[in-house]
């Protein structure tokens, strides 16, 4: 084995050795897991397979072999035992028992998962329900200073101040020789975001917050197998040099691309090529015993580890887990602000050029947290236990998810009705035309062999045959008369657009095609999306056709500036697109807000969501536009204001609530009898995500010497100093 080269998990058993059992990682994940008490021992790919066996049990303990260096673990009936794949001897005792890792009492100062109410039937419902008591449970662990996700998030601020503090004293270096400022700025990346998938997607809505809020800062956010890509072939393109800090964003702490460049960066950490690693993640068991999160001296916590509590979730399509990620990025957000402006008191310092004042983030922070948890709990319809409490406008949103669900179950249900009718006119010789026409005109006149009683029984088998080859499309018609939907839309296979800001149409898109996955071709629907105040009419008003089903999340337009203008153009789309028709028919467009206006838009259904108080007094109070005469400085922070709280708080409501829409359609189609699916699942159930594709780690999974020699850490590590 010390010759492998490439990824793989291994499990080798022989008849000349019946009573061993090898197993061997490089690149992919493999957990022991042992009960003592039971003389139970269990191995699996998946952490989450031998927890769900062990958790609980006093005694029991769980060992995940080194994926990054490579091992080989050896069980037998006499113990266990792990040879390094770079070493000739095996781990002695003490090593071995110090990687052990009890399932015993949780982790002091870190936020326990909350686990959803067990629902069998519709794990998505129970994790909808759950986000209310996350996101509090979220808010009182960072409202405490002795919670770990408060300590590592100070022990990240306290790298940006120092960051600040040697900016502003090259600033003063310059202007005292007369050279521009703006040469302090580095020139290469001070934060390096990066995950895969909807990690990444909220990654790159927080690096565009922080940006604006800190626009000294240099920051990248890249999809984890990009870094994967230049950490092997092209270092020098990932511009990350000795003041460098790496995010790394996972939910569950496996995705292969990420997990990768966690290790590699914990080693570039070591060689002094970057600064620090931090990582945020929703299942901190998935990480357990690694070395790049060992604790310092008396600290019960890795300063590198942010948890969001979400925990491991049965559903796939991701509601929770990403309502939990977004939450905790808000409150790292206002927390790295609020270091910054402890640091430096004296507000004409700006440190790392941040634009607002203490008091303009306390209060956005609370005006915004008194407000949230409320209306999401109105919105997905429970209260803060997970517990169903439908309102009014969790219920709009459901009935609005089922009208869709029509649109997608017209055809099985025609050919249901049409089978039946096929059934009962030849079982009982009765023909629905002839034997209408026969009772109307009487049986005398109909047997008459007269030219026109002839002509009568032709016309009527004709009909009949008609009744028989278009029958399908005939009770698709009726459906649609009697459940008061358009009637010349076409039929077949729906397609749906969602229509959003840059970060929620990819989330939405992902969650929508998850929801069908396992859904039947006859029952199904195409998933696409697009920026709505962007480029979703360009690349999609070629394809709308008659039926399309549009889905538009539209910003509040009753402020001032950017999202004001955002809102008219997601209004422009749904005119330009609503003039889209044929036969007077157009597409289907749903509207989902927070502007009481929005139903007098040109949308079939406008679907308003509770909105903050800040909002509507503005309107009220004709802040549509800036004051001339107000300080351009003020002028700045109120549009930075209102930009975090779209991105921050208002998008977030219309995501999650879209979520509810989206599930409730899903629901009511997954639910047909004969047709059924689970909604909750796909066909990508082997976690394709801890697995090297697309992009391997070749020139990672080695010894750790090997790997410094490949990536040239050394020589990096020079040029830095």
């Amino acid at each position: 084995m010390q010759g492998a080269r490439g990824s793989f998990g291994l499990v080798v058993v022989s008849t000349t050795c019946p009573d061993r059992l090898l197993l061997s990682s490089l690149g992919q994940p493999i957990t022991i897991g042992v009960d003592p008490q039971d003389g139970l021992t269990l191995y699996a790919s998946e952490s989450a397979a031998v927890d769900t066996i062990l958790a609980g049990k006093p005694d029991a303990w769980r060992l995940d072999l080194d994926e990054n260096a490579g091992e080989i673990a050896v069980l037998s009936t006499t113990g266990l035992t792990i040879i390094p794949l770079s070493a000739d001897q095996p781990l002695s005792q003490p090593e071995l028992a110090s990687r052990h890792q009890p399932y015993g009492s949780p982790q002091r100062g870190r936020p326990q998962p909350l686990s959803a109410p067990r629902r069998d039937d519709d794990p998505v419902a129970a994790d909808i329900a759950s986000i209310p008591g996350l996101l509090a449970a979220i808010d009182n662990d960072w409202s405490d200073p002795g919670s770990s996700n408060r300590q590592v998030a100070d022990h990240l601020a306290q790298l940006l101040i120092a960051k600040a503090a040697n900016l502003a004293e090259k600033e003063r270096m310059l202007q005292r020789t007369g050279l521009a400022t703006s040469l302090a700025r580095s020139s290469h990346v001070d934060l390096l975001l990066t995950g895969v998938e909807n990690s990444l997607w909220l990654a790159q809505q927080f690096a565009q917050d922080l940006a604006s809020l800190m626009p000294l800062l240099t920051i990248r956010a890249l999809s984890a197998n990009e870094v994967l890509k230049g950490l092997q072939n092209d270092i020098d393109s990932l511009q990350l040099a000795r003041q460098s800090i790496v995010l790394v964003l996972s939910h569950s702490g496996r995705t292969f691309p990420s997990r990768q460049v966690m290790e590699a960066c914990d080693l570039m950490v070591r060689r002094g090529v970057i600064r620090e690693l931090f990582i945020i993640t929703g299942e901190p068991d998935s990480l357990q015993g690694a070395s790049m999160l060992s604790n310092q001296p008396g600290e019960h916590f890795s300063r590198r580890l942010f948890s969001t509590a979400a925990g491991r979730r049965r559903a796939e399509p991701a509601t929770a887990s990403v309502a939990a990620m977004h939450h905790t990025l808000t409150q790292l957000l206002f927390r790295l602000c609020q270091s910054l402006l402890q640091a430096f008191p004296d507000e004409r310092l700006r440190p790392l050029g941040l634009p607002l004042s203490r008091r303009q983030l306390t209060m956005l922070a609370a005006e915004e947290t008194e407000l949230l948890l409320p209306q999401i709990c109105e919105i997905v319809g429970a209260d803060g236990h997970g517990q169903a409490r439908p309102t009014a406008t969790s219920r709009n949103l459901v009935r609005g998810g089922r009208r869709w669900a029509q649109h997608v179950l017209e055809t099985p249900m025609a050919w249901a009705i049409h089978a039946l009718y096929i059934l009962i006119s030849l079982e009982l010789g009765m023909p629905l035309v002839q034997t209408l026409l026969r009772h109307q005109a009487g049986e005398r006149l109909w047997s008459a062999g007269t030219t026109p009683a002839t002509l009568l029984r032709e016309a009527a088998l004709v009909a009949d045959i008609a009744l028989y080859v278009f029958g399908p499309w005939l009770w698709t018609l009726g459906l649609r008369w009697l459940q008061r939907r358009p009637l010349l839309a076409r039929t077949g296979r729906r397609t749906v657009v969602i229509g959003d800001k840059a970060w929620i149409h990819p989330l939405l898109t992902n969650y929508l095609s998850k929801l069908f996955a396992l859904s039947f071709g006859i029952a199904s629907v195409d998933v696409q999306g697009g920026e709505v105040g962007d480029h979703l009419l360009h690349t999609h008003a070629h394809r709308l056709v008659r039926g399309t089903l549009l889905f538009f999340g539209v910003p509040d337009g009753r402020g001032r500036g950017i999202h004001k203008a955002d809102a008219d153009a997601a209004l422009l789309t749904a005119r330009q697109s609503d003039g889209i028709r044929h036969w007077r028919t157009g597409p289907e467009i749903v509207a989902l807000g927070t502007d009481p206006t929005l139903p007098t838009g040109p949308f079939q259904q406008a679907l308003l969501l509770p909105s903050s108080n800040d909002a509507a007094s503005a309107a009220q109070n004709g802040a549509c536009e800036p004051d001339p005469s107000d300080d351009n400085a003020d002028q700045l922070a109120d549009k930075l204001i209102e930009n975090l709280r779209e991105s921050r708080y208002v998008a977030f409501r219309r995501l999650l609530a879209s979520y509810v829409f989206f599930w409730a359609m899903a629901r009511a189609v997954g639910l047909l009898p004969l047709l059924r699916f689970r909604w909750w699942r796909s066909q990508s159930r082997t976690r394709v995500m801890t697995t090297a594709a697309p992009v391997s780690a070749a020139r990672l999974d080695l010894a750790e010497a090997d790997e410094i020699a490949a990536l040239a850490l050394d020589r990096a590590a020079r040029e830095q100093s």
